[in-house]
């Protein structure tokens, strides 16, 4: 393999616009296979900014990543850690553009009660998360900017670094062996580049290339990233296992012979189609584990439950209120009409206990807003046996009688996502169901047949 047919996988680059013969730029997130290419260029700049941050936004000055894209987050890491190890196995190179990369926080899936009985209270549990896991070595950079820097290699890397050095910038320094340092901060031991040999690769950590929006016109930024490319790949054929074989100078490019032109065209036109699909194939996994998330009503307790019974009624037209820690789990507005709500998931049917919580929050509020609110028990009962299984009611006849006197409505979780469904499907309908839920005293008797509304897949598989 000559250095001009090489295929170098850039994730989370920015070289898309040069049209780089070789070169394909994909994201972070995507599953593209590794193994398919000859080097990896990965951009380490910003990727927590890759995730969605929670409601909070930062947790102890970091970016705290949603509850729903931590799990992502770790799986995507996961799999690239993975990928590179496999790269290096086969003796490919791993090349890290070392931009501004900092830690970040995530939810670990964990929770931490507090309290006892019906007072206990969950907390998520999140820790700081290391925004270099991906790589299979450790390294803690600290984040600073600059431009000058002192080459203390050999070639080929003072090659690559001489020609580009007036189109890069360090993002980070770091401590390294100094047998693997390739780049010093002046007057100083502080590495910004360096080289560690991993199975039968290595990973080359390089400071940052200059962006085009960093470049005042589009030509200059064009120029400089086809010599900063035209470097990498002559880095990478010079590492490689085949750097004892001749290397065609550069100028080489600019000669075609037979069909190449012809099939360098089909290559881009394939990799832009590869690239929307991509794309599609990105937003509808987005779309279905969206969709999906909705049957936590069906299978959850605690505050999993909690979250997506208020997700749920935020989104078919209820206004949630901020409620203190310790007290009812929602307050909202429908409309001129107040509600609150107990939220349960119980392994059995709902007790009256549930619904003395319930009175208990119903009174707190009256006493602080001088007039009664409606009062609703959502419960997601048998919550651990399969929803085919729920043979029992699970609003027991002992119960309604307590309930009914103190006009509070009764809605299974199950209930609650047909009522969803309906309103998804025809929004018309939604002033008229809401209205009556809110107008029901004792059990809901809507959607009792679920299966108008889920459509149960017959299997074999528990």
């Amino acid at each position: 393999m000559t250095q001009t047919n090489r295929k170098f996988l850039g994730i989370n680059t920015n070289f898309d616009s040069l049209h780089y013969p070789g070169f394909t730029d994909m994201p972070f997130k995507t599953a593209i296979s590794f193994m398919d290419y000859d080097a990896i260029v990965i951009d380490s700049s910003h990727l927590a900014y890759e995730y969605p941050a929670d409601y909070q936004g930062t947790y102890s000055g970091k970016r705290l990543i949603h509850k729903e894209d931590s799990a992502k987050m770790r799986m995507d890491f996961s799999r690239t850690h993975e990928q590179i190890v496999e790269v290096l196995k086969q003796g490919k190179n791993v090349f890290v553009l070392m931009g501004k990369n900092e830690n970040c926080f995530i939810y670990t899936g964990k929770t931490e009660y507090s309290g006892t009985g019906k007072n206990a209270r969950g907390t998520n549990i999140v820790s700081e998360y290391n925004v270099f896991s991906f790589l299979p070595i450790e390294i803690a950079p600290t984040m600073v900017s600059g431009d000058n820097f002192n080459i203390v290699c050999q070639p080929p890397y003072s090659t690559f670094f001489q020609i580009t050095k007036d189109i890069t910038y360090y993002s980070a320094y770091f401590k390294a062996p100094q047998k693997s340092t390739l780049l010093t901060i002046p007057n100083s031991d502080k590495a910004i580049s360096a080289v560690y040999e991993y199975e039968n690769g290595k990973i080359i950590l390089l400071p940052y290339p200059y962006d085009k929006e960093d470049f005042d016109t589009a030509t200059e930024w064009k120029k400089a990233g086809k010599k900063y490319l035209d470097a990498l790949f002559e880095l990478d054929y010079a590492l490689s296992s085949q750097a004892d074989s001749y290397i065609a100078p550069l100028w080489s490019d600019n000669i075609k012979i037979l069909n190449e032109q012809d099939e360098e065209a089909k290559l881009d036109k394939d990799i832009q189609a590869l690239r929307k699909i991509e794309g599609k194939i990105n937003k509808r996994k987005q779309q279905i584990e969206t969709i999906k998330k909705r049957k936590i009503l069906l299978t959850a307790s605690g505050t999993p439950l909690e979250e997506i019974v208020k997700n749920t009624l935020s989104e078919i037209g209820f206004t949630l209120h901020q409620c203190e820690v310790g007290r009812s789990d929602i307050i909202a507005t429908y409309h001129d009409v107040d509600i609150v709500a107990e939220i349960k998931g119980v392994s059995k049917s709902a007790a009256e206990k549930h619904a003395a919580q319930l009175e208990k929050w119903v009174s707190q509020f009256v006493e602080e807003h001088e007039h009664s609110p409606k009062a609703m028990l959502i419960v997601n009962g048998y919550c651990d046996t399969p929803l085919t299984e729920r043979t029992e009611a699970v609003f027991p006849d002992q119960m309604l009688r307590y309930c009914t006197a103190r006009e509070h409505v009764l809605i299974t979780t199950t209930q609650l996502l047909c009522l969803y469904i309906e309103i998804k499907n025809n929004p018309s309908c939604a002033e008229e169901r809401i209205k009556e839920l809110l107008s029901c005293v004792g059990k809901y008797q809507r959607y009792s047949d679920y299966q108008s509304y889920l459509t149960i897949i017959e299997t074999d598989n528990v």
